[in-house]
């Protein structure tokens, strides 16, 4: 408690003050709200418990500890600036405070206009079928927070599935992230139906064996800042997109072709050509007659 009200004041050092409590906190909040609010571990969504542990989170998360942040913050730096004569403190200090504050408050805004909204349930875009004839696993839809744990209980009840049929524009990369993992660890192959966009890339580079049919498409872009339904701001987008590049890198695509993937604009599509593809080791076989 001792410690809390030194920061409060202002009384703890630079590397307490702005490095643990101030930056490390907002990088373990920030955790948290992906966690807490996107991950489909947490998707149970309207309940009343879930409508108040999450107001509860919020206003803690976003309300009281980042007051305690900023005010501690600023008495630092003005006590800091007292000293030295140092006006960039107290100017770094607040506009530290007030870009975090806006972070923050999209953060509740954005969560908050779908809990008082019940007159819109939430409904999934996303839809998974399975054929057990080819033991395949069609996804389509967007890649949203859900889609992960569904995929899962999909592949749970059908011991033969031997690949994943994708048919997405994208969505949540974390919810790319996790049906790729789940796709590896599963060594299923993976097939477009029609087209794989954005984050659904990361699911088809996952397949043991990758299928692109006449006709259908794999696309590319930058990554964007995005405060939808559950979803959390990605900060550092340039650190989330290389932990992608890293990982088809991993999944023997040529280097060449992996500084490309998020050169394209976020509101425009790079959609390689065959050969490209098969030069860059995405595809190796084309067939001609789809599945």
């Amino acid at each position: 408690m001792r410690y809390v009200i030194r920061h409060w004041q202002g009384d703890l050092t630079l590397i307490q003050t702005v490095a643990l409590n101030f930056i490390g906190l907002r990088i373990l909040i920030s955790w948290c709200d992906e966690l807490i609010l996107a991950r489909p571990a947490f998707n149970w969504t309207g309940s009343h418990l879930h409508d108040t542990l999450t107001i509860v989170y919020l206003l803690t998360a976003h309300g009281v500890i980042l007051a305690w942040q900023c005010v501690g913050l600023w008495r630092y730096a003005h006590q800091f600036a007292a000293s030295y004569n140092g006006f960039y403190w107290t100017s770094g200090a607040a506009f530290g405070s007030i870009l975090t504050a806006a972070f923050s408050m999209a953060t509740v805004w954005a969560t908050m206009g779908d809990l008082l909204n019940p007159s819109e349930p939430y409904q999934p875009s996303y839809r998974l079928t399975y054929d057990e004839t080819s033991g395949t696993v069609h996804i389509s839809g967007h890649f949203e927070p859900g889609i992960t744990r569904a995929f899962q209980n999909i592949l749970k009840t059908s011991p033969n599935a031997r690949q994943v049929a994708l048919n997405s524009e994208g969505g949540n990369i974390y919810e790319g992230r996790g049906v790729a993992r789940t796709i590896l660890d599963a060594r299923l192959n993976t097939v477009v139906d029609e087209q794989c966009l954005s984050a659904c890339t990361l699911a088809f580079i996952s397949g043991q064996s990758r299928t692109l049919p006449e006709g259908a498409r794999l696309g590319f872009h930058q990554y964007r800042l995005e405060l939808t339904r559950y979803h959390t701001a990605i900060f550092d987008i340039e650190a989330e997109q290389e932990k992608d590049r890293t990982f088809f890198r991993s999944r023997s695509v040529s280097a060449e072709f992996v500084e490309k993937i998020h050169k394209t604009g976020t509101h425009d599509i790079w959609t390689p050509t065959r050969a490209e593809l098969v030069q860059a080791g995405i595809i190796k076989a084309i067939p001609k007659d789809g599945l």
